[in-house]
């Protein structure tokens, strides 16, 4: 019976997550894509990325690199729909304070280098990705408006030692709007090929 209880212990501490997969643990956003979310946690690996379905995986990782695979399918030449196995080897390292990770993604497709930061709320990651700290009135008769991404520059606004202090997310001030419109303008020249 001891020997019995003692192969149920070492299974089972070997079922659990190590010291480096328990710190990823959390939702973390990416900072080029804030649409990008990836939730870990301790029995898979779940992300978003932009508008897409939700994906779900196993995972596992020591203090420098995440893996997992993700099944994926595309029609061959002849039109038939094939499935394989992405397999994604993500090299990282994390902040100091563990709320920044700095990753080189491989995968068959080639290598992706990101950041994301771990948060607990949308809010949060504005505050920290902008450097912006801010608190939103509760309004009952609010509606979402949904709005691609892309399609928008967004203006911060604060109010700092009875100051309103203001910024985009190109720049730290409105002094730059007419240059911020410009570039905003640029890259959605490039993202949909428009042109005034």
């Amino acid at each position: 019976m001891k020997k019995l209880t003692y192969i149920l212990l070492i299974f089972i501490t070997a079922c659990g997550q190590n010291s480096a997969e328990k710190e990823l643990n959390g939702t973390w956003r990416e900072i080029e894509n804030e649409y990008s979310t990836w939730h870990f946690y301790p029995d898979s690996l779940v992300f978003k990325i932009a508008d897409f379905v939700d994906r779900k995986t196993v995972w596992d990782a020591n203090d420098s690199q995440i893996r997992f695979e993700i099944p994926t399918f595309y029609t061959n030449s002849q039109g038939k729909l094939r499935d394989t196995t992405n397999k994604v080897i993500i090299n990282y390292k994390l902040s100091e304070k563990k709320d920044s990770l700095y990753g080189t993604l491989k995968n068959n497709y080639g290598i992706h280098n990101f950041t994301m930061l771990k948060t607990n709320s949308y809010y949060q990651y504005l505050s920290r990705k902008f450097n912006v700290q801010f608190s939103l009135p509760k309004i009952d008769s609010a509606e979402l408006i949904k709005v691609d991404p892309v399609y928008g520059l967004k203006i911060f606004m604060a109010v700092e030692n009875n100051k309103i202090v203001s910024k985009t997310e190109l720049s730290n001030s409105l002094n730059n709007l007419e240059s911020d419109v410009k570039s905003f303008k640029k890259k959605l020249e490039n993202y949909i090929g428009v042109k005034d």
